[in-house]
């Protein structure tokens, strides 16, 4: 993620102590002028860092919660095709358990 300088410090303001709704939508909008939808979405599928791959998805969820331009993105993105193909890779923290 260090390829998106700017990007972790919109990030950052998911990770205050200012817990309230407000904020939250602040940080959506900043992430989503930055166009850091993109940028998640590219970490998720294809960084070779595992870690990278799991903290861009956990901001890909955050992103798209109560969001309609988040979704309306992750849609556009064909984000569904990303999530179906990182949750059917090899690594255990992506794969689904189907027992």
């Amino acid at each position: 993620m260090d390829s998106f300088p700017g990007l972790l410090e919109e990030l950052s303001c998911w990770h205050s102590s200012k817990g309230c709704r407000g904020y939250y939508d602040h940080c959506q909008q900043l992430v989503m002028e930055a166009n850091g939808f993109e940028a998640l979405l590219s970490n998720f599928a294809s960084d070779p860092v595992i870690t990278v791959r799991t903290k861009a998805l956990g901001a890909i969820s955050s992103l798209i919660h109560h969001n309609k331009p988040g979704i309306a993105s992750f849609r556009l993105a064909n984000g569904y095709a990303a999530l179906r193909d990182g949750l059917g890779s090899e690594n255990v923290r992506f794969r689904r358990c189907t027992e």
